[in-house]
């Protein structure tokens, strides 16, 4: 069997990203018969400029492209997801969902935690910017004791964190979600499944 080591850049408050999360995995689960595939999260601050305690949903609604909206739709109809839009107040800043998700060292722990973020937040409404939100995610997720009282204790892996999403922005990753096979390899925003079946079966076959 082969296997393909995959970086995939998200940011837990893009919908697009959530649609890629699900979509990702569909992908791993129909090539796993051939192909492992190793997912490597990595966190990217897509809005930079909204503030600690978020912006109004309103507010960030009225920049949103015409027709959005309507796309949004129709691919999370694809991939049986429900944005409820409804349910959320404030678009939250996601930096501290990204440190908390950095600091859990278990990799399959790391991906479920990502997975439940992007479902409470979208599919329930939870604020994930709120440390209670967070630490209830976490231990859901059955995240160790000691991971979650750093996390709320300390900054810890902060500087790490932000560190790596300047590095992505130095390599000109702008747009999320992107899968990254190597340094120098990225595929931009979301694709259709078939696309990027088609990139990861080739970049296994190439062992790139």
């Amino acid at each position: 069997m082969k296997s393909l080591h995959v970086k995939f850049y998200s940011d837990f408050i893009c919908p697009w990203c959530y649609l890629g999360k699900v979509r990702l995995d569909k992908i791993i689960n129909h090539l796993s018969a051939d192909i492992d595939i190793q997912v490597e999260l990595m966190p990217f601050i897509l809005y930079p400029h909204i503030p600690p305690g978020g912006v109004p949903k309103s507010d960030f609604s009225k920049s949103s492209k015409p027709g959005m909206g309507r796309s949004l739709r129709e691919e999370a109809k694809q991939e049986s997801i429900s944005f409820n839009y409804r349910l959320i107040d404030r678009i939250p800043n996601s930096r501290e969902a990204h440190r908390l998700v950095w600091l859990v060292p278990d990799p399959l722990q790391k991906y479920a935690l990502s997975k439940k973020m992007f479902h409470s937040y979208f599919e329930e409404g939870r604020n994930i910017e709120d440390a209670n939100v967070l630490t209830a995610l976490a231990n859901d997720c059955g995240v160790d004791d000691s991971i979650v009282k750093q996390f709320t204790s300390s900054d810890a892996g902060l500087e790490e964190c932000l560190a790596s999403i300047t590095m992505a922005r130095e390599k000109h990753i702008s747009l999320v979600p992107t899968l990254e096979f190597n340094p120098s390899l990225h595929i931009l925003g979301l694709q259709s499944t078939e696309v990027w079946e088609n990139y990861l079966r080739r970049a296994a076959r190439l062992n790139i």
